[in-house]
């Protein structure tokens, strides 16, 4: 089946999502602690996003595409995707977008030896790094950014910013 840019409606996925440009992608590391324990709170970002899609979408009358979840071996091998709005999730140590942005963006918010939330301040780069010590700390990054800062990116992302 030869590739399009259309969109692919998946039956979970609201809005539909568009897997050559998605609103926003969120990486996860390819190691076997963070399937397990990464890409839970990675899908929660994903629900997240896609719910303020799709309110964007219902009260401006204009479509916006959702988001959707990958390892950081298919991201950093995807020069498309690299392109597009990032969020890692997971520490350093397992997770390869993690380590490139925790080296590059500063922090927005850390509890010092437990977790962090990195994001360009001015968001002139739309990539973003919610990590902990453990599953429950990169819980509470990843609820942090959701509260805190990512209507913000997403409106950025989306051209509104």
């Amino acid at each position: 089946m030869p590739a399009t840019n259309a969109p692919h409606p998946h039956p979970h996925a609201q809005p539909p999502v568009d897997l050559d440009a998605p609103l926003a992608v969120v990486v996860v590391g390819s190691d076997p602690a963070a399937e397990v324990y990464d890409r839970p709170i990675a899908r929660y970002l994903v629900e997240r996003i896609n719910a303020w899609a799709g309110a964007h979408a219902a009260k401006t009358g204009r479509p916006v595409p959702g988001a959707y979840c990958i390892t950081d071996l298919w991201y950093l091998n995807n020069a498309h995707l690299r392109m597009r709005p990032t969020v890692a999730v997971g520490a350093p140590a397992v997770n390869a977008m993690s380590a490139m942005i925790v080296g590059r963006v500063p922090p927005v918010f850390a509890v010092a030896d437990r977790y962090a939330v990195h994001v360009q301040p001015e968001f002139e780069q739309l990539v973003a790094c919610c990590w902990g010590i453990d599953p429950a700390e990169t819980h509470a990054a990843a609820a942090y950014f959701a509260e805190r800062t990512m209507a913000e990116f997403l409106r950025s992302a989306a051209g509104m910013g």
